[in-house]
């Protein structure tokens, strides 16, 4: 009895912190974390297997820095931080962030995917989808900044696309001749992103620039061809990447979908990505969701009963009962020891 006792109290510990600050989602080489506080993501590549040893492909020191807003007719609102907006994450057969209004709902959504030079899930689509719940039709876009890292200190070029090196502020639109951009670093960790391939809706315009002109700017900034990435005298070199999704007018009820690719790095791009693996059946869906998490705290609870009373000296539990409770408890530790 003893020895599944501590496994059982390490399990009833674990499983109320689910809804708490961050929940993480692991397929392949990429590991996604959701903040639930910030209402925020960030991404991981598993660069040393043996040591179960993930590095972030953009910056994680504080995961506000890489965000979603939405301008929604004049007026912008920054996810995660507009009081406007409530949210939460939602677990299952692909992880979202849900934001909800009274006048518009936003379902974050990232779904693992494969680049034709991997073997395994090395990095997600990213799809945002809005939903007019107001009477009146109102006109809505978005864009979402990415605090890239991986190719500051590299000479003042931290990005490269297939035609060579950017060595400052640029911008693209979507027709585009440019496939993909890249952020590296000199231990051939890597980030990619999608430009004019791999899904069905891109973005209208991507700007490479300075990090903080990014992030004071309401909406767009005033762009500035070849200028530098530095923002003297209050940032130095910190680069960023900013997808715009132009407003779109929606109808009570209409709903807008733009999608964006993020991956390791890959010479193929994302000609051949499998957008979502999960649905072809090639990834497994055992992530519980959020309802199944409070049913499996029910379930704990009530296996927490049952071992008390079989440890009762008066108890007379046979070995068929003990058999079950551990059975129960194997099955709860592998449902959660795989997330």
């Amino acid at each position: 009895m003893k020895g599944f006792l501590f496994p059982l109290c390490c399990l009833f510990l674990f499983l109320p912190a689910l809804s708490l600050k961050a929940v993480d989602f692991s397929e392949g080489l990429i590991r996604l974390t959701l903040h639930e506080e910030e209402g925020r993501f960030s991404l991981y590549y598993l660069s040393d297997p043996a040591r179960s040893l993930y590095e972030p492909l953009f910056s994680d020191k504080d995961p506000r820095s890489t965000f979603l807003a939405l301008r929604v007719n004049k007026k912008v609102y920054r996810l995660g931080e507009s009081s406007a907006f409530r949210f939460r994450v939602e677990a299952g057969r692909n992880p979202s962030l849900i934001f909800e209004s009274s006048f518009l709902r936003v379902i974050e959504e990232f779904s693992f995917i494969r680049t034709a030079g991997s073997s395994e899930a090395n990095g997600v689509k990213v799809s945002v989808t809005v939903e007019n719940l107001n009477s009146k039709q109102a006109s809505v876009g978005a864009r979402l900044l990415i605090d890239t890292m991986l190719g500051e200190g590299r000479g003042g070029t931290p990005f490269v696309t297939a035609k060579g090196k950017m060595n400052g502020e640029t911008a693209y639109d979507a027709n585009s001749t440019e496939r993909w951009w890249l952020s590296e670093n000199c231990n051939d960790l890597s980030l990619m992103g999608s430009i004019s391939e791999g899904v069905n809706t891109p973005a209208e315009s991507i700007i490479f620039s300075n990090w903080k002109r990014l992030s004071d700017a309401s909406w767009k900034i005033n762009y500035s061809s070849g200028r530098s990435f530095h923002y003297i005298p209050f940032s130095i070199g910190d680069s960023a990447v900013c997808y715009y999704f132009d407003q779109k007018p929606l109808n009570r009820g209409e709903t807008q979908t733009w999608e964006l690719l993020l991956a390791s790095g890959d010479e193929q791009g994302f000609a051949a990505v499998s957008a979502d693996l999960r649905e072809t059946g090639a990834f497994p869906d055992n992530t519980p969701n959020r309802s199944s998490m409070q049913a499996d705290l029910e379930t704990l609870r009530e296996l927490l009963k049952k071992l008390d009373e079989y440890m009762s000296p008066l108890s007379g539990a046979s070995d068929e009962e003990i058999a079950a409770l551990e059975l129960s408890i194997s099955r709860l530790k592998d449902r959660y020891n795989k997330r």
